[in-house]
């Protein structure tokens, strides 16, 4: 079976970058939407394989420092907006947890507004993310966060 395919690469006019526009249906077969990062693996014959990128960070050692964890947090929040993450976490009780969660706009469900609802007290260590499994929101602790999967789902 042969999948070559010849694709024009494109000039982004403002930035100068070269684009290569993937068609719908290689996008849909990779498992990727449109600002995904993908692979290019050369296979030494002048064609090339493509694959989704994925990444997978441990957190190996919990001594950071106050903006280490700043910094850790806002990375974090500002991929749970792009995408699903998995967060593997220790719950209080010292359990594991892994948890498929989002901050996606598209994907949170609707809210009403309520007046009369009392306002939250928010901890800086909280992370409260759209658990997509359970279908409802929850939170964790950033200091408890043991490892993190993005680009997977």
């Amino acid at each position: 079976m042969n999948n070559s395919r010849v694709i024009v690469l494109e000039l982004d006019p403002f930035s100068g970058e070269v684009i290569l526009p993937l068609p719908d249906d290689i996008l849909e077969t990779l498992g990727c939407v449109e600002g995904d990062t993908v692979n290019f693996i050369d296979n030494e014959d002048g064609s090339f394989t493509i694959s989704k990128a994925t990444s997978d960070i441990t957190i190996p050692d919990k001594s950071w420092n106050a903006q280490d964890k700043i910094i850790f947090k806002n990375w974090l929040r500002n991929l749970l907006f792009t995408q699903q993450v998995t967060v593997y976490f220790t719950k209080k009780d010292g359990t594991e947890r892994k948890m498929i969660c989002t901050l996606n706009p598209d994907v949170l469900p609707k809210r009403e507004v309520n007046e009369n609802k009392k306002e939250r007290i928010v901890s800086e260590n909280i992370v409260a993310v759209y658990d997509v499994e359970a279908e409802g929101w929850r939170s964790f602790n950033i200091d408890s966060v043991n490892r993190v999967e993005y680009g997977t789902n």
